[in-house]
């Protein structure tokens, strides 16, 4: 099972895709649940990283959908600084607080060495940590930090970086110097990027495209915060901005 996790939350997040297409605004049921699904998939494969990390205990009891499953521990090439970010956006859109706290004090030299020698840029660790400081002592204690990152691509991987990874650096920076009328330039920017790099013959019709998680998870995270989130778009669909509770009032429902 714990290898299975990864590709799950790819079919998971590109079902979310297809659904807010029709729901831009994420009112729906199956849309929320969907979006539930995807956070737990997301949290769930670090949470069996880090049980095995710990080697506290061999197995850990996690919810995907409506059911309870007893996963055993165990280490995943899928737990890598990517899947890192997917997960910690997903855990501020739902407001998912103990996964954030074990996000934060996950160890980002086992992000560099997942056991499948793969690499990444040297600027992705330390966005990363970043991001940890952010949760354990609040965004305003590292702003500028995102800004000020060098984030050249020694990989090749420019475009990439310049449409889809440098912009939520930039949102981030506004966020963490309270700025927002600098949040809703950076936003704007940002869904311009990301509307411009899914716009292309080759991403056209990646239904992960649908919705930008890193610039909604930094949205929800703003709003918590109490600033002013008055930027709308397809790509970050407001009913789980506007809505903190989004996730409790499903499982509500559902239960």
């Amino acid at each position: 099972m714990p290898d299975k996790v990864g590709p799950l939350l790819t079919r998971a997040e590109a079902q979310l895709g297809v659904l807010t297409a029709s729901d831009p605004q994420a009112g729906a049921h199956q849309t929320q649940q969907a979006a539930q699904l995807s956070e737990q998939l997301a949290t769930g494969l670090f949470w069996i990283t880090s049980s095995h990390l710990s080697k506290l205990t061999e197995s850990v009891e996690l919810r995907f959908g409506d059911q309870t499953y007893r996963i055993p521990a165990g280490p995943n090439y899928s737990a890598h600084q990517g899947k890192w970010l997917d997960a910690f956006w997903w855990a501020r859109t739902a407001r998912d607080d103990d996964a954030a706290e074990m996000l934060a004090g996950f160890p980002i030299d086992r992000l560099r060495d997942t056991g499948d020698g793969g690499v990444a840029d040297e600027f992705n660790y330390e966005w990363v940590a970043i991001l940890q400081d952010a949760w354990r002592e609040g965004p305003t204690t590292v702003a500028g930090r995102a800004r000020s990152l060098g984030t050249t691509s020694a990989l090749g991987a420019q475009q990439i970086v310049d449409h889809l990874l440098r912009p939520p650096m930039v949102v981030f920076d506004a966020i963490a110097s309270n700025d927002e009328a600098g949040l809703s330039r950076a936003l704007v920017e940002a869904l311009m990027l990301h509307r411009s790099f899914f716009d292309s013959k080759e991403w056209r019709h990646d239904p992960a495209g649908f919705v930008s998680i890193p610039l909604l998870g930094l949205s929800c995270w703003a709003h918590d915060l109490g600033m002013r989130i008055d930027v709308e778009s397809e790509y970050i669909p407001k009913g789980f901005i506007e809505n903190p509770d989004w996730i409790r009032i499903l499982d509500t429902i559902t239960s």
